[in-house]
């Protein structure tokens, strides 16, 4: 669970985007550390891979030659990575020298985590809170299967607003809780056993 980004078969935290995001700045913040505060050897490194790197450093050492990233044997996508990160940073931190008009985001929440007891499935959520099961999902894509683990605590990002009523009326809610469970297929197991073993029904199992 490198970085707290879980891998099961109810949630790949890959895919999260509030997950991913904070573990790749830990993951670069690393890289940063471990070369010395170098930005360019840490983009490089973020682009094809630390150990790579240590590896081309290492060999242009021994050889007497340059270590800048130039003069290291990189892929062309590596060697047009960097400039293509500054090139970004340049234009948007000095986007009026460019004329260009940066979208206006504001400064203000607009998704809040809310905690909710057992699991949780997508659909049942957006139907609830009337809104397009599309979005909870996007805001929510680690959980692959459109509901969450079969757990105590389910923790969901939504819209703000949308949040807020929830946690004022996650009661009645949970009485839409459901019961999603993940079975091992052993030889010799059918449908109706499985059935009678989990109390629910052959046609819910297909």
């Amino acid at each position: 669970e490198l970085f707290d980004l879980n891998k099961t078969w109810w949630d790949e935290g890959r895919h999260d985007p509030f997950k991913s995001t904070n573990a790749a700045a830990e993951y670069f913040a690393y890289l940063l550390k471990r070369f010395d505060n170098d930005m360019i050897y840490a983009l490089i490194s973020y682009n094809a891979g630390p150990s790579f790197l240590q590896k081309q450093l290492k060999k242009s050492s021994r050889r007497n030659q340059s270590t800048k990233y130039k003069s290291l044997n990189l892929s062309n996508q590596t060697q047009n990575y960097i400039p293509k990160f500054f090139a970004i940073r340049e234009l948007i931190l000095n986007s009026e020298k460019y004329d260009l008009v940066l979208p206006d985001i504001p400064y203000k929440k607009v998704v809040k985590k809310v905690d909710l007891p057992g699991q949780v499935e997508i659909m049942s959520l957006a139907e609830y809170l009337q809104i397009e099961p599309s979005l909870i999902y996007r805001l929510n894509a680690g959980y692959t299967k459109w509901a969450s683990a079969p757990s105590d605590k389910s923790s969901f990002f939504l819209p703000y607003e949308r949040a807020l009523y929830l946690e004022n009326n996650n009661e009645i809610f949970n009485e839409k809780s459901i019961n999603w469970i993940s079975h091992k297929v052993s030889q010799g197991d059918n449908l109706w056993d499985l059935a009678k073993k989990y109390d629910t029904e052959v046609d819910i199992i297909k």
